[in-house]
């Protein structure tokens, strides 16, 4: 797996920098290319694993805070 610098942001519009865990799969099994947020396996902000509640969103348990990727 590959590790990416990201930045995200919460629902208060507060940005963050994190780390992005990544597949290796590029393509979807009928051969489509798979986005970048398609290919995240969890996040990593302020050292809390953090994996996707729903597309393109991440839900912090310890800080109650949602997360969406907004650029790499």
């Amino acid at each position: 797996m590959t590790t990416l610098e990201i930045k995200v942001k919460d629902q208060f519009d507060q940005l963050y920098d994190a780390k992005a865990t990544i597949k290796e799969q590029q393509n979807t099994p009928e051969g489509e290319p798979l986005s970048l947020y398609q290919r995240v396996e969890k996040i990593e902000v302020d050292e809390e694993i953090i994996l996707p509640s729903t597309e393109l969103l991440f839900e912090s348990q310890n800080s109650n805070r949602i997360y969406k990727i907004v650029s790499q």
